[in-house]
């Protein structure tokens, strides 16, 4: 009876328990949300000054190669339907609805790998405490949700697509999360050969229509990282830091060791530091490289060889798979802290599901038994050691009060986590939606201004404005009649006392640019952070064209067009 009890209800209770694990961990988070680095930076500031389909389709220039539904669609509805204020419940609580759904798959799932309850609640203990899992960068923040889609894709893998053929919402359920997993970053895309194998071994519909939706949003990710490629804006940290010979290293130490004891790196034993140390020469590092190479080769062998599902052939092809591709794409060519949960969490599927339960218990079992234990405690007081980051940091900023001085002040330079305590870069301008639609409507129907200045006289020509936005270029076309070289002309940003905010000079600009069509940009992107040319744009309420000439001059000004700038690959 006990039993039959447990079977029962063993997986609400389990899910009671992990639901209340995460929340004693990240209550700070839940109770009071937040968005984390470039959630606000760019996705963020470029969503809310974009439109609904913008926002949707939203590419961050020299950041992603991709696109990232999982980022997007939370923010397009938080900014669209709900106040400011709010905007990072729906982006925090949507990630948690997010990180959750690896644990139903496994639960509720019919798995080839995880069938019994020791089972499912092992496999769930594995992905929610070895250490690699305890990464504080990718709790509760959309922008990194693309590593919980990741792990949802790796729980349907191994999904026995047999018994979901009478379960309509069931099958539907996992088509539609592996669409919105594989347009929601690239690690569904790395998997794509373990959807072909898995297919081509359960020779079942669903499981080619599997394959065919990795394969489909594969190419469209693809596609998109080559077209932004080809365009020459993507980040100066991806990529080319990759070193093939260095490469078995970092995969060691960061997939393999880390997992396990990620004290490796806490006692200074971590691999990049030795690498980058420059100790060892080229030849050196060849050779451990090869010797790391044989060492994992030998051992993957010795668990297919011996394995206790044919499905474990398909973990290491999924490990080998997410693992190297990680590592060529990974920022700075080290493919740690959150490039390493996905690698992590297969690892130690493919140490759990190796160990030979229904035989004599040999050394090997009970050495990976005692392994992965050790990592589970490793990993447990890792994951309540890591709310250090968002746990007594009363200078850390708080969303309802930078929003709330936005909005008294539109000039506010607005703030986000990690600030300060990682660098200064976490800050930005938000422009009003407002005053971007407003001003582009005036810009867009005013008609050509025309000046015409005798010999030394002055003449002005004010276009009255409500403010301007914060971060904006504006462009407009100017022609000269007369002497080119007998006049001063410029723009002048004008306050509600007379107050001059500053000039902007166009016999210069057209001197420096040689053409007649100018822009002219509220925001110093070459500094970091970026400064403001004007030092208030909310209380601009006129702009004033200005020319004095010492012969008869003519200006013409017209085409004027102003809008944010734009911060999407598209």
């Amino acid at each position: 009876m006990n039993l039959l009890y447990f079977e029962k209800y063993y997986r609400k209770l389990f899910f009671l328990f992990l639901l209340g694990f995460i929340f004693i961990r990240a209550r700070e988070i839940l109770l009071s949300p937040r968005f984390w680095a470039e959630e606000a930076t760019l996705y963020f500031k470029g969503i809310y000054e974009s439109t609904w389909l913008e926002g949707l389709l939203f590419i961050p220039h020299h950041v992603a190669e991709y696109i990232s539904l999982a980022v997007n669609f939370p923010l397009v509805i938080a900014v669209n339907v709900f106040p400011l204020y709010y905007t990072p419940y729906i982006t925090t609580y949507f990630s948690f609805a997010i990180l959750l759904i690896p644990y139903l798959v496994i639960l509720y799932g019919y798995s080839h790998l995880w069938k019994n309850p020791f089972q499912r609640i092992s496999t769930c203990l594995l992905l929610l405490l070895i250490p690699t899992a305890a990464e504080p960068e990718v709790l509760l923040n959309t922008i990194n949700l693309q590593v919980h889609c990741g792990l949802i894709s790796v729980c349907i893998l191994f999904e026995n697509l047999h018994t979901c053929e009478t379960q309509i919402k069931k099958k539907w359920g996992y088509r539609l999360l592996l669409i919105f997993c594989g347009l929601s970053g690239i690690y569904t895309t790395f998997l794509s050969l373990a959807f072909l194998v898995k297919a081509y071994y359960e020779k079942s519909i669903e499981a080619w229509r599997h394959f065919w939706i990795v394969c489909s949003t594969s190419f469209i990710q693809t596609a998109l990282f080559f077209s932004i490629h080809q365009q020459g804006i993507v980040g100066d940290e991806k990529l080319v830091y990759f070193d093939i010979i260095k490469a078995p290293l970092y995969i060691f130490n960061h997939h393999i060791m880390t997992p396990l004891l990620g004290f490796w790196v806490r006692l200074k034993l971590n691999t990049p530091d030795i690498l980058q140390a420059g100790y060892f020469s080229r030849f050196t590092l060849l050779i451990m490289s090869l010797g790391v190479i044989i060492i994992v080769g030998l051992f993957f062998y010795k668990v297919i060889k011996n394995r206790t599902s044919p499905y474990l052939i398909l973990l290491v092809i999924s490990f080998l798979s997410v693992s190297l591709l990680t590592a060529i794409g990974s920022m700075g060519g080290a493919p740690g802290a959150r490039y390493a949960v996905i690698p992590g969490f297969l690892f130690t599927l493919i140490l759990f599901y190796s160990i030979q339960w229904q035989r004599p218990f040999n050394y090997y079992s009970m050495t990976i038994s005692v392994t992965l234990c050790v990592s589970l405690l490793i990993g447990s007081f890792y994951f309540f050691e890591t709310r250090k980051y968002w746990v007594n940091r009363e200078y850390l900023p708080i969303w309802s009060v930078e929003i709330a001085q936005w909005q008294k002040n539109a000039d506010y330079f607005l703030v986000s986590w990690p600030y300060p305590w990682v660098d200064d870069s976490w800050k930005f301008y938000l422009s009003k939606r407002s005053l971007v639609k407003s001003l582009s409507e005036i810009m867009a129907n005013h008609p050509p201004i025309q000046l015409h200045a005798e010999a030394g006289k002055t003449t002005r020509y004010s276009l009255a404005i409500d403010g301007l936005p914060s971060d904006f270029y504006w462009d407009f076309d100017v022609e000269v009649l007369g002497d080119q070289h007998a006049y001063q002309a410029q723009v002048l940003f004008i306050g509600k006392g007379g107050e001059v905010y500053g000039r902007y000079d166009v016999r210069q600009a057209l001197q420096q640019q040689q053409q007649h069509h100018l822009r002219l940009n509220s925001i110093d992107r070459r500094a970091w952070p970026h400064m403001k040319i004007l030092p208030h744009y909310q209380s601009v309420e006129k702009i004033v064209f200005e020319l004095t000439a010492t012969t008869k001059t003519q200006l013409i000004f017209d085409n004027f067009l102003i809008k944010t700038h734009k911060l999407s690959v598209f």
